[in-house]
């Protein structure tokens, strides 16, 4: 039963030791404590959580596609950053470019996505008289920050572009580690 429980607190982005202490502490509790109370009481959690799971899988599945569809597109600021890869041979090339392509892609859907999802979950606070968390967030206030640290990213990288240091070189080594989440 915990196992199962770790895997429906990842599938709802209950992510963290604080986070998941403070939605079901019973969790947590030391071997020795185990008892058919507490076997119970985690029974019963799980039944919960799952019903809680399945009624918002289709707007997990939604948040986690758009979540790998942020991360691609920072990955791929960073790779478009590079003009040699155009020019490259070889069949790894190939094999990048069309990465690259589909990255291209996936961060081509994301706003249509990123709309689709915040009318979704609207609609879901309506419904359900609360907030939708995610990672221990609202989540429309997720989508929201993720977009403005993408543009100051995004800025910071070209201006880079254009700025050299003394030896002539692009900044990019520096702003490359500084990726946001």
């Amino acid at each position: 039963i915990r196992v199962d429980i770790g895997a429906l607190w990842t599938d709802a982005g209950i992510e963290g030791d604080d986070l998941r202490k403070s939605e079901f502490p019973a969790f947590f509790a030391v071997a020795e404590d185990f008892s058919e109370e507490l076997l119970q009481e985690h029974e019963e959690y799980f039944t919960v959580l799952k019903a809680r799971v399945d009624v918002l899988r289709p707007l997990l599945q939604k948040v986690s596609r758009r979540e790998a569809w942020v991360q691609e597109r920072v990955q791929l600021e960073h790779l478009q950053m590079n003009p040699e890869r155009l020019t490259a041979r070889g069949p790894k090339a190939r094999e990048d470019r069309k990465k690259e392509e589909q990255m291209q892609t996936n961060v081509k859907k994301l706003d249509k996505l990123t709309k689709e999802l915040k009318k979704s979950i609207t609609e879901w606070e309506d419904v359900n008289g609360e907030h939708f968390i995610f990672a221990g967030e609202r989540y429309i206030e997720r989508m929201v920050q993720q977009d403005a640290d993408y543009i100051e990213h995004r800025d910071s990288l070209r201006n880079a572009r254009k700025s050299k240091n003394k030896d002539g070189k692009l900044e990019l080594a520096r702003l490359s580690t500084s990726a946001p989440a």
